[in-house]
């Protein structure tokens, strides 16, 4: 979420800081979610197999998800270390 704020040269300050670390635990927590969320098929039933869920999201958003996910984790790995 901040990380295209990067450009602006915004200083690191406590705020700043909370703010990553809430974005990077909701986008995780996002990311879990996406397995146990129920969703209607064509037919207009509701699914809520727990495994055509998980297939469902492994098939559509978790990939793109799940790279944004460690990219903000390394990111927050790599700031800390630096």
């Amino acid at each position: 979420v901040l990380l295209p704020l990067d450009f602006f040269n915004i200083p690191q300050n406590r705020t700043v800081h909370s703010i990553e670390w809430f974005a990077r635990i909701f986008w995780t927590v996002d990311l879990l979610v996406g397995f146990i969320t129920a969703y209607s098929d064509d037919a207009g039933r509701m699914q809520r197999s727990p495994s055509k869920i998980a297939m469902r999201y492994l098939k559509s958003w978790f990939l793109l998800d799940l790279t944004i996910v460690i990219i903000d984790w390394l990111q927050g790995a790599i700031l800390r270390t630096a």
